[in-house]
């Protein structure tokens, strides 16, 4: 099981979306990581191993049983880091739905806060690293300020849409709106 997910480690999960890693220190050991959220009070800091360079990625666990990525040659389904943060504002709260019909096939392999505030209860936001095995399906993304967008993820290519366009797209929105998220469930 993946740490805090209650979920088992997907595996051949490949395509990639918004997974940039970064040279980490931790103890005076340095490695390749994808850092979620943010250190401090109110706040989550999370860093998931990844190798520095990769053309497709799987999800498995470290020796601890934490989440970490590893290269991989299959192209099926999707890994990706979905971040809500935005301006600063008071009560904010940037969180990532999906449709009920899928959000069991998506895996969060781990979640990161940040937090606006010196104590972090001014508002937040989360900051997630998602797999799915599935080739098609939408994540509405409400930023921590502003309207919330979608984003499709269809084939080898992922679009950010406004609702409009979903509109034209004729994209079910599952009653979601860009101020609320309808029938949409928490990731």
């Amino acid at each position: 099981m993946l740490a805090g997910t209650g979920h088992s480690p997907l595996i051949n999960v490949a395509k990639v979306y918004n997974v940039s890693p970064t040279e980490v220190s931790v103890a005076d050991f340095n490695f390749s990581a994808i850092s979620l959220g943010e250190k401090g009070r109110g706040r989550l800091l999370v860093n998931v191993a990844c190798p520095a360079t990769f053309t497709h990625l799987e999800v498995g666990t470290t020796k601890q049983g934490k989440p970490r990525l590893n290269s991989s040659s299959n192209p099926k389904g999707w890994v990706a880091r979905i971040s809500t943060e935005g301006a600063y504002v008071r009560g904010a709260f940037g969180n990532v739905t999906t449709s009920p019909e899928v959000v069991d096939k998506i895996q969060v392999v781990a979640r990161g806060q940040g937090a606006f505030g010196d104590a972090g209860r001014t508002g937040t936001w989360d900051d997630l690293l998602v797999a799915t095995e599935l080739e098609e399906f939408i994540l509405r993304v409400k930023p921590s300020r502003g309207d919330a967008y979608l984003l499709l993820f269809k084939e080898r290519k992922v679009a950010q849409v406004t609702y409009e366009e979903a509109d034209l797209l004729e994209v079910d929105l599952h009653g979601s709106t860009p101020t609320s998220r309808g029938e949409m469930v928490k990731l």
